[in-house]
Formats: structure tokens, C-alpha cells, sequence
């Protein structure tokens, strides 16, 4: 074979198996690298990190500012969370806080225990927000078919009497089971949705001057 030919073989052949082992190693080095899927969590809030006032910032500060959007989403309205202890913050923890620093735990816990408070309340409030349109629903259709309320489920309801102003008397907690009668049609006097979410229907039975019932719109039924 020609010298030359030879020659540019093995430069070829030398080429090739310098890529393949370059290759190999570069493999070696991405697929051994382990690949982290843990969340990389704010340090918490330590002794050692007090005082946290106007101008701090950092992840603490951040800490903070989302415990304050928790208490009230619209707590920091211009800058959020941004890890930036300025006015807005400052006010925000004046308000919740009625002091413009965090200088210990238990100002944290504080806030935490709005922030429960808090969300526990929005969600007390959806509910009875959803109980409140659901108890209209219930009057409508009373009112429209001129039927009676039943138990969808087993429920506990609220019966007494009224006097001659209308002022509740002699309140009484019942259970009533599934598919049990809860009124009938004919007795119900008037219907009203308490603030609670709450149905009141004031009846024809129940006294001389009539009765009411409160009962939950989620556990009743018209048919």
C-alpha cells in the first residue's frame, strides 16, 4: 500500500479512537454527577438572626413577608415579598405586630398564630359564603313547588317557639335522620338565610304563636 495512504490511515484511525475515548469519558463524568430533586428550603428564623427591621434583608426578611401576605394577601401591595425589610413592611408588621421590628421568637409565633387565624377565618368565610347561596337555592325552590324539607343526610336542627314580639324561645337541638320529614310545606310561615349560612324557617306549628327551625342548607333536601 502506498506510504501515504498509510500514513493518513493511522492519523484517521488515531482520530477516531481520541473522539471515542473523549466520548466515553465525558459520559462518565455527566451520567455519574448526581441530580438533586430536593427543594432547597429557606433557613429558618433563628435567636441569632435578631433584630429583623428596616433595612434587613435577605431570606428572613422573606420569611417574614409571606407569614404577613398570610395574615392578609393584600398586606404588601407594591412590593410583596421581595426579601426587602422596607416601609411597606415596616407597616404591614406595625399593624399585625404593633411593633416595626421582629426582635424575637416569639413575634414569629405571634405571627404565625395570626396567619392561622386568618386563613382559618377566609375559610370559614368561603363556607358560609357557599352555604349562604346554597340556602337561596333551597328558599327558591320551597317557595316555587310548595313542597316539604327533608334530611338529605342525618342532621342536627335548631327547633323552639316565638313569642309575640317573634323573639326565639325554649331552643332546642334535635337530630333528624335520612330522608326524615324536617317540615312540611303547609306549616312554613317565612324562610331566611341567617348571616351564618344558617336556613330559618318560621312555621305555623310549634305554639300558639308558631316556631322556627335553623337547620344547615347542605344537609336538606325539598321534595
Amino acid at each position: 500500500m502506498n506510504n501515504k495512504y498509510i500514513k493518513f490511515a493511522a492519523l484517521a484511525a488515531i482520530a477516531v479512537g481520541g473522539y471515542l475515548v473523549i466520548k466515553n469519558l465525558l459520559g462518565k463524568s455527566a451520567s455519574s454527577a448526581p441530580v438533586s430533586t430536593t427543594p432547597t428550603l429557606p433557613p429558618q428564623i433563628t435567636s441569632q438572626d435578631f433584630p429583623i427591621k428596616k433595612g434587613s434583608k435577605g431570606d428572613k426578611v422573606r420569611e417574614i413577608q409571606q407569614i404577613l401576605l398570610g395574615i392578609d394577601a393584600n398586606a404588601l401591595p407594591k412590593y410583596g415579598a421581595d426579601g426587602d425589610f422596607g416601609s411597606e413592611t415596616e407597616s404591614a408588621l406595625f399593624k399585625y405586630l404593633n411593633k416595626k421590628s421582629v426582635d424575637k421568637q416569639d413575634d414569629i409565633v405571634n405571627l404565625n398564630g395570626l396567619k392561622d387565624a386568618a386563613q382559618g377565618q377566609n375559610l370559614q368565610n368561603s363556607v358560609n359564603s357557599t352555604r349562604i347561596a346554597i340556602g337561596n337555592q333551597v328558599i327558591q325552590d320551597l317557595k316555587s313547588s310548595g313542597k316539604s324539607l327533608y334530611a338529605k343526610d342525618i342532621v342536627d336542627v335548631i327547633t323552639g317557639g316565638l313569642d309575640f314580639s317573634g323573639r326565639e324561645i325554649n331552643p332546642t337541638s334535635k337530630t333528624v335522620v335520612t330522608n326524615a320529614l324536617i317540615v312540611n310545606g303547609f306549616e312554613i310561615k317565612g324562610t331566611s338565610v341567617l348571616p351564618s349560612g344558617y336556613l330559618k324557617i318560621t312555621t305555623s306549628g310549634g305554639g300558639l304563636l308558631g316556631g322556627f327551625i335553623k337547620v344547615s342548607p347542605f344537609a336538606v333536601i325539598v321534595k
